[in-house]
């Protein structure tokens, strides 16, 4: 029987005790806490009926054994992670105290530089050395808890993480896959597409390799594969940064992003203390039936996904850098297409005082614009001068091409400002251009009116001025002998604002954008505007866009409508959720009527859909969907039938971890984000809780997917639905992963067979007394007698004796001869043993 085991069932016995109990000296409450031996308590065991039992083990409470024991720590109620303590008896005797030497004490977050310089490694007196700090131990939930004042801790920014407690996990192989099958048929043509996107990675001595690909296969085209990117990764940790090898891209902050094969170093904001983690825009949209949505940047596909009919949002787009353009396509289950594109640029980059931010880049220009692969060198820089204004300034240069940019952002009353200028030099055949750009961008909310607005302008000023992606097609066409005018930007500017109304007038937001050109008179242009609302329970929404690219010849307007109804008020489990109706009427005189149900059951959720098209192409269709979350990923499908064309799509996302117990199947990853493998000998079907479904495996393993690098994440198990024969030490613990860390976490089970007895005496024998050991034939302590003749024992041998002891003379011992059911017809609760005889 485990010592938290027994200790549980101890406390169990004393309650009842407890309120006869006297101390013989009043225990003073810090005296624990100061790691002050406590001092005997007396109890009176005349209160406890049918016979006298020895008590003096509850004297000094519930001591730990000596030796060392891997226990939560946490200081001043912060969770600290799991640390291997060792327990020593003090030379003055008394109970076992745990030893915290000075380099576990800096790990925690202690600073007292001169004290712990001057301690012995194996000193365990330090903690006592710091005035107010206290220590206590808590046998039952194996935690230790420390209390130190805020003098001697380690100074940083707030919700920043000690970087001693940063672990970069355990050698792993990792594998993301997301795959997307989908088919239509119609009457005069037929589509057949499959995507497959993977995320495959190896994590050796804190280096992480990753790999990103995608194979895209359509009918009547050949298969093509695209390696997206392939990297190593490894921290900086006094810098605050990563260092990255391989083929990546520039981060997009300052200059405009660009795919790159070589070197950067950068600052890495997750580290620090309540940092930006990172940006990609979330993608609006508008279905009208189970349709295929495309996500574009710079030629490459970084995202293919099936949606149901109704308004979407795309928010897990992978950050692959702050600038450039991302291109939407919407295609129906008719074949249709729809396209739009949504802006992806920064806002103004203030930090704090004293904080910067830096990237260097070295190696080869890996645009989809470049084929010759110039060499590429790029740094950037910014710095926080005080709370009002930041620098910043960056060099590019190329193979004919240097830019230098200079510029500052500035925090004022009236919103965030950023200011910056960009001189150019281009060396073209025959001639070299030079040129300037003007940037501005603002943003401002109002806590007042609930305001949200984002304004940034771009200004090309002179017609000399290139961009990088410019400069490589121009000379590329040159050097093929073409014009290397091509058609650059000369003004562009966009507008974001969210406005939320006075209750109950709901919310409504406007996005717009305008670009034209210097060598070309039509502009782009595209704006969005959305209102939604909430009457009882009832929701609606409505919005309009218009998108008219340059080289098209008329704008594009689609309006559409939605209104929710939940079901099942009042009811646990209804079979749909809500019911949504949806209006959509674009300008080309298509026009949609469509309606839906949605439903979830666990796991398992499904819809139901239907819509009408009105136009010269009419038709109607009805169409289903269904994803079901299992422990080792997700599954999704959706079908629907029309008068002329019917579509069926099929997918699967998961991952799976390969180390050295084995392999390991789960819920889907995010790139860069920490993952940890949960081993739990024997508890299969305890769930992760936040762990996107999953469960422990029959092997005893899950993986908890998506922790916070940097931070401390709390990891938790939920033993409902385990076998009542395997006991959790412990439910939780947390830990600090790097990034892409692949952590291992171990909860340690007590696996054996739990039994519950009613033991039963002659009439002129003496009662068991509350309080009484039980032994097995080993003379091992296996449980302990609670009122009423019940007992509760685990790790018994299927068959055997019992010995009941409640004091050494044998009237005070009794036998009780047991055989369990088999293991096969045993249920989940504990075996009952009824009418159990003590001889």
């Amino acid at each position: 029987m485990s010592i938290k085991n027994a200790r549980l069932v101890y406390w169990l016995a004393i309650v009842a005790i407890a309120p006869s109990a006297a101390p013989a000296n009043e225990l003073a409450p810090d005296d624990l806490q100061n790691n002050v031996p406590a001092e005997s308590i007396e109890f009176d065991d005349s209160f406890v009926s049918g016979a006298m039992i020895d008590l003096s083990r509850f004297a000094r409470g519930n001591p730990m054994p000596v030796g060392t024991s891997t226990v939560d720590v946490l200081v001043n109620g912060a969770a600290m992670g799991k640390e291997a303590i060792t327990f020593k008896r003090p030379a003055q005797g008394g109970e076992a105290q745990p030893c915290l030497p000075a380099a576990l004490l800096q790990r925690l977050g202690v600073d007292a530089e001169m004290l712990l310089a001057r301690a012995a490694p194996d000193d365990c007196s330090v903690l006592q050395q710091l005035a107010g700090a206290q220590a206590s131990f808590d046998v039952n939930e194996q935690r230790l808890a420390l209390s130190v004042p805020q003098l001697y801790l380690q100074r940083g920014a707030r919700g920043a993480v000690n970087p001693a407690r940063w672990d970069a996990g355990i050698t792993a192989a990792t594998l993301q896959y997301d795959l997307n099958l989908y088919r239509t048929n119609g009457s005069e043509s037929a589509t057949r597409s499959a995507f497959l996107g993977m995320l495959s990675g190896l994590n050796v001595e804190g280096w992480r390799l990753r790999y990103r690909s995608s194979l895209n296969r359509t009918a009547n085209a050949p298969t093509r594969w695209q390696s997206l990117e392939t990297w190593a990764q490894h921290d900086i940790t006094p810098w605050r940064a990563q260092l990255t090898l391989g083929q990546a891209y520039t981060d997009g902050q300052l200059f405009d992003s660009y795919g790159f094969r070589g070197a950067r170093i950068n600052r890495d904001d997750r580290m620090l203390g309540d940092a930006e983690t990172g940006f990609a825009p979330v993608v609006h949209g508008v279905a009208t039936s189970n349709a295929r949505v495309s996500v574009m940047q710079n030629g490459n596909l970084l995202y293919q996904t099936t949606v149901a009919p109704g308004p979407f949002a795309l928010e897990d787009l992978y950050a692959t850098g702050y600038g450039g353009d991302l291109d939407v396509t919407i295609t129906e289950a008719d074949g249709s297409e729809k396209k739009f594109s949504v802006p992806y640029a920064a806002v103004a980059q203030l930090l704090r005082p004293g904080q910067s931010r830096f990237s260097f880049v070295a190696g080869k220009l890996q645009d989809g614009a470049s084929t010759r692969h110039p060499a590429l060198g790029q740094g950037t820089w910014q710095y926080g001068l005080n709370n009002t204004v930041t620098a910043y300034g960056g060099l590019g240069l190329s193979d004919g091409y240097v830019a230098l940019l200079l510029g500052g952002a500035f925090n004022t009353r009236w919103g965030a400002l950023a200011l910056d200028g960009t001189q150019s030099r281009t060396t073209l055949p025959g001639e070299v251009a030079e040129g300037s750009s003007w940037r501005a961008s603002y943003s401002k909310t109002l806590p007042g009116t609930h305001t949200d607005l984002t304004l940034a302008a771009y200004r090309y000023n002179t017609a000399g001025y290139y961009s990088l992606r410019d400069a490589e097609i121009a000379i590329q066409n040159a050097a093929s002998g073409g014009r290397f005018g091509i058609a650059r930007m000369r003004n562009r500017a966009q507008v974001s604002l969210s406005q939320t109304l006075p209750a109950p007038y709901g919310s409504f937001y406007v996005t717009a954008s305008h670009q034209n050109y210097w060598n070309r008179p039509e502009a782009d242009l595209q704006y969005q505007l959305g209102y939604s609302n909430v009457w009882g329970v009832l929701s609606y929404s409505a919005s309009v866009q218009r998108y008219r690219p340059a080289d098209a010849e008329r704008a594009s307007t689609q309006v559409f409508a939605n209104l929710s109804v939940p079901f099942g008020v009042g009811t646990e489990r209804p079979l749909f959720n809500s019911l949504s109706a949806t209006f959509a009427r674009s300008s080309d005189g298509h026009q949609n009527l469509g309606a839906s149900a949605s439903g979830t059951q666990g796991d398992f959720s499904y819809g139901l859909n239907g819509y009408s098209t009105a136009g010269q192409q009419g038709h109607d269709e009805l169409g289903a969907y269904a994803s079901y979350a299992t422990r080792y990923g997700t599954l999704n499908s959706s079908a629907s039938q029309g008068k002329t064309a019917q579509q069926l799509s099929l997918g699967a996302s998961g991952s799976m971890v390969a180390y050295r117990h084995g392999l390991v199947f789960g819920p889907p990853l995010q790139t860069d984000s920490a993952i940890a493998i949960v081993e739990a000998d024997g508890a299969a079907g305890a769930a992760l809780v936040n762990g996107s479904g999953a469960r422990i495996d029959q092997s005893g393993r899950a993986i908890m997917t998506n922790l916070m690098p940097y931070r401390s994440n709390e990891i938790a198990l939920d033993p409902n639905g385990i076998s009542a024969d395997i006991e959790l030490k412990s439910t939780s613990a947390a830990v600090v992963p790097r990034a892409g860390a692949v952590l291992l976490l171990r909860f340690e089970t007590d696996l054996g067979r739990s039994v519950t007895l009613n033991i039963e005496r002659d009439a002129n024998a003496p009662v068991i007394p509350l309080g009484a050991e039980i032994f097995d034939e080993h003379d091992n302590n296996v449980g302990v007698m609670g009122q009423g003749g019940r007992a509760y024992t685990r790790g018994i041998a299927n068959a055997g004796v019992l010995h009941i002891r409640w004091g050494s003379t044998p009237d005070r011992q009794c036998a009780v001869r047991y055989v369990l059911p088999d293991t096969a017809t045993q249920r989940p609760l504990p075996v009952a043993l009824e009418h159990m005889r003590c001889d």
